[in-house]
């Protein structure tokens, strides 16, 4: 019994220490990564486009195992994109498809 819970005990920490390790904590790698999201959707052009907009509106709350990425203005007529950074990958929580709906 003692053993296994040794083994959950080293997994977790194991766990956190790769995520804080990993942490995708750039800006800029977060704007590289959603102006190519962009790119594929909506062309080349747009891609490019995107990257300073997307920089001037992107705020990020760095929580040491992970960051979020929020991407839009703060009213409340302008749906905002949300984004996990985590494990050196980026994850939307709030992603273009389901402001669409």
């Amino acid at each position: 019994m003692l053993k296994t819970k040794n083994i959950v005990f080293v997994s977790i920490i194991v766990i956190c220490l790769l995520a804080l390790i990993t942490n995708p904590s750039s800006k800029s790698d977060y704007v590289d990564w959603v102006s190519t999201q962009i790119k594929d959707e909506g062309g080349v052009l747009l891609g490019m486009i995107s990257s300073p907009i997307v920089k001037s509106t992107t705020t990020k709350k760095n929580y040491l195992l992970f960051t979020l990425y929020k991407t839009g203005d703060d009213s409340d007529n302008s749906p905002n994109l949300v984004a996990l950074g985590i494990f050196d990958n980026y994850f939307w929580i709030r992603g273009a498809n389901e402001l669409k709906e």
